[in-house]
């Protein structure tokens, strides 16, 4: 059972129908958030999986709820494992501590983690759920080997629970590809037809809602504003294209 809330389609997505084929077991089942969107819903029913909707409350404040209602749709499948993909450090936080207490057998695949300390520290109660739970997961997940160390040191989650997956793409081709790119820069500038100044770079889902482009454009009109010779540059797809 993949327990999955994700509110657009971008790259965790595609990594999780990437991996979906090779998901050992005859029955999947994807038990998820009321904010699942309809096109992952819609791919998801190309593989023939069964899509349970179902609401756990996610909140600090609602955390008797959140188990409660975590522990009746964990009973729903007897015999289960579990699969967490958390496309944010806050994902499933009561569904989790459900699993723990049910000693269900489950791995959480952390998709984003905190980028320094003082975030990870932002959430005392957040803190010790990750720690509680990590330590009665059978395996913790995380994207890059560099994020062991803090993970382990800032959630108190030992080391032996958690498991990297490679980095899948080319990272040492891209490297050189970069490096070369970089010996003429006026003329990748010319070739990608780039006006002169600074260019701001942005590469996301192209959807304003979610991914706060909105902000970035009004951020960049203001020093536009003040005389500044700066550009914006947008790269990616989606809702919001055109």
């Amino acid at each position: 059972v993949v327990c999955l809330d994700s509110p657009g389609w971008g790259g965790s997505e595609r990594d999780l129908l990437r991996l979906w084929p090779h998901l050992p077991g005859f029955r999947k089942s994807v038990l998820c958030g009321e904010g699942l969107c309809g096109s992952l819903e819609g791919n998801f029913a190309e593989f023939c999986v069964d899509v349970n909707r179902h609401w756990v409350s996610n909140r600090l404040t609602n955390s008797v709820r959140g188990i409660r209602d975590g522990l009746r749709w964990i009973d729903r499948f007897p015999g289960a494992k579990f699969l967490v993909w958390a496309h944010h450090c806050e994902s499933h936080r009561w569904l989790q501590v459900a699993l723990a207490l049910r000693r269900a057998k489950f791995v959480v695949a952390e998709r984003a983690v905190p980028a320094t300390k003082a975030e990870a520290k932002n959430s005392r109660s957040r803190r010790f759920i990750k720690r509680w739970v990590g330590n009665r997961a059978h395996r913790i997940v995380l994207c890059g080997y560099s994020q062991v160390e803090n993970y382990s040191a800032w959630f108190g989650v030992e080391k032996s629970r958690i498991v990297v997956v490679p980095n899948s793409r080319p990272v040492g081709k891209i490297a050189r590809q970069v490096a070369d790119l970089r010996m003429d820069r006026d003329g990748l500038r010319q070739s990608l037809a780039l006006p002169a100044g600074t260019i701001v770079a942005n590469v996301a889902r192209l959807n304003a809602g979610q991914k706060g482009q909105g902000s970035l454009i009004r951020a960049i009109g203001q020093l536009r504003q003040k005389g500044d010779q700066i550009h914006l540059l947008l790269v990616g797809s989606g809702d919001d294209e055109g």
